[in-house]
This record gives C-alpha cells, structure tokens and sequence, in this order.
C-alpha cells in the first residue's frame, strides 16, 4: 500500500518540479492527508482491547483492500505522472525506507517484549507512518540530490553539445497559456515542409527538453521546437542557455501561476527572458499582442522594432512588419482566417477549432 500511495503523492510532486516547499502546501492547501487508511487504522485500534493480535490483523487486511481502491498516477489525472529515471530513483528510495519503517514497526513486540499493548502501539505507529509519506518522498530527494547534480551536468552538457553540432532552426515558445497548442499546430505546419521536432506534451523544463534532444533529435531534423516553461525568474534563461532560440514565441503574459510571481510584471520579465537571450543572438521574436498587455510590450519593442513581430487583431497597435488578423470565423470545417502582412492579405482555412486559436 505504501509503495502504492508514494506514487500517488509523487504525481504532484513531479508537476511542482520536485520544489519540497511547493509539494507541502499542495499537501495543506488541497488536505491531502490520507483519510481511508487512517479510518481503517483508528477503527482497528479498539480491536486491540478484545485481541491484542486483532489491531494488527485488522490493519493489514485494510491496507490490501486499500491497495487495491488506490488509482494509477501514470493514467489518471490532467497530467499523469511520467516515471522517468528520477522520478523512478525517488520513489524506490522513498519504498525503501517505508519498508524499512512497516518492517520496525512489524517487529516492535519483538524487539520489546515487555511493551504493554504493543499491537495497538503498532497501529499508531502506522498511521504516523502513512501521513508522513510525502516526507519520504522528500527525504529520498534530498538523498538523491548529489548523485543526481552530476548525472543532470552529464545530461544537460549532452544535449547542449548535439544541439550545437546539429544546428536545428530552433523555436522557442513560452506563454502564460497557449504555449503547447501553439507547438502542434506550429510542428504540423512546419512538418509538412521539412522535418520537424517538438517536446512532446507539457515538456518544458531543461531535463525535460534535454531528454528529447538526447533521444530523439537527429541530423535530418531542420526545426526542434522547445517549450519554455517559467517556474520562477531566472527559469526561461537557463532553457535558453541549454536550446539557444534563433525564433522565440510569447503567446501570453496573464495570471496563470500567479502564485509564484505575485505580480503580472514579474510575469512579464520571466516570459521576455525568451527575447533577452533570441534578440542577443540576432533572432526574432514573435508575439501574441492580443493575449499581452499593453504597458508589457510596448516599451520592449519600440527599444528593439526590428526584432519583433507582432501577431494582432487591433489595427491600433500595426506595424508595416505585423501580422494583422482582418477576419476569423468558425465554420464545421475550423477556422476561416485572413492575415495582412506587408500589405498583402491572404486567406486561408485551418481545420481547428475553437476561436482562441486564431
């Protein structure tokens, strides 16, 4: 059961990117302590009055039911959990040491034989040990943490190096939403001209990215498009360090992940980090001037016009090099839309639908 549950517990554990302190208020914000196991345990307990075996027999056949009541992290959820080699170390580490704590707590009549009511001792001891899992989970990260610095270095200096020997044209792509729907359609399109290479998914961290180029990238790919996920200030440079951009994307700037940045300008400077790092390298930078406001962009691109394209619907804010949408409307086909670019319009159907994916 407690291998069972660790996995449970490490699903958001791995979406918080291994951060302990933001696994913790997950844990207190969403009251994700474990009741079912403990109401199985507390019930038990009084068994120990009539048996003093019966708490422990008791306990051990709820944990089997329990085990079977509790559901697959890698299949359930918005974003299932990706058993990846770290992820996998974590949990082995953290089954290991719980093991070791069911088997003490196993032995415990035997170890002290003159313990009065020992058995229900146990089953207190258990349900200490079953709240505490996310600590272990904690624990084995720490643990891990010195061997795993110098495999990430390896990892990571890996995929720098095939980057830089394979010279894809790569595009960054960063937002506050729209991100990865903007990466498929994006892949799809390129695709069909040459062949391409996206993060699958959510992938969006550097271990993450490092592990598609690693694996996946090769020399007859011209595009590898990253996604470029913003954790905290500081975050989107380090990806673009690791998968230089000579074409960055920001399709957003809101209040998604709010929690972390506290306010949207903070939001902005983690997101035009992606600009910083493609401008210096003499690239473009494309952005979603719908979904970004105004006092954000502005002052950036009139300091470096030629370096910016703006995608946008408002005729307000066009510039001769924009792309400006005159028309978007849905059909049962997807979308119809017209762009304006360099005085010329062009007209064109995508089969998507939704409209805020024009």
């Amino acid at each position: 059961f407690t291998t069972l549950r660790l996995r449970t517990y490490l699903q958001p554990y791995q979406q918080e990117e291994y951060d302990s302190p933001r696994l913790l208020k997950w844990w207190m914000e969403k009251r994700a302590f474990d009741r079912y196991a403990t109401l199985g345990l507390l019930i038990a307990l009084p068994f120990g009055l009539i048996q003093p075996e019966a708490p422990l027999l008791t306990a051990a056949l709820w944990f089997i039911y329990r085990a079977r009541q509790e559901p697959d992290p890698t299949v359930t959820g918005k974003k299932t959990l990706n058993l990846t080699p770290r992820a996998t170390q974590i949990w082995l580490l953290a089954s290991l040491m719980a093991a070791t704590a069911t088997g003490l707590i196993a032995v415990l009549p035997y170890m002290l034989p003159s313990l009065p009511r020992a058995a229900m001792l146990q089953v207190a001891l258990a349900i200490l040990l079953v709240q505490a899992l996310p600590f272990a989970l904690i624990k084995a990260n720490v643990l891990l943490t010195p061997f795993r610095a110098v495999q990430n270095r390896r990892y990571l200096q890996q995929a720098s190096a095939i980057l830089g020997n394979l010279k894809p044209t790569t595009i960054g792509i960063t937002g506050s939403f729209g991100k990865t729907s903007t990466k498929y359609i994006l892949n799809h399109i390129l695709g069909g001209q040459a062949p391409a290479l996206a993060t699958p998914g959510s992938v969006n961290t550097p271990l993450g990215i490092a592990r598609v180029v690693r694996e996946q990238l090769q020399p007859h790919h011209q595009y590898f498009l990253a996604e470029m996920g913003a954790y905290g200030p500081g975050s989107i440079a380090r990806l673009c360090k690791l998968a230089p951009p000579s074409i960055a994307c920001i399709t957003a700037v809101g209040q998604a992940h709010y929690e972390r940045f506290k306010s949207l300008e903070t939001v902005a400077r983690a997101k035009f980090e992606i600009a910083e790092a493609t401008l210096a390298a003499g690239g473009i930078c494309i952005l979603n001037a719908n979904a970004i406001p105004d006092h954000l962009w502005q002052p950036r691109v009139q300091a470096a016009p030629q370096s910016y394209r703006l995608v946008t619907a408002r005729k307000e804010v066009l510039r001769e090099t924009d792309y400006y949408i005159e028309s978007a409307t849905q059909t049962s086909a997807g979308l119809s839309l017209t762009i304006h670019h360099n005085g010329t319009s062009t007209a064109f159907t995508a089969p998507v639908h939704g409209m805020v994916q024009a």
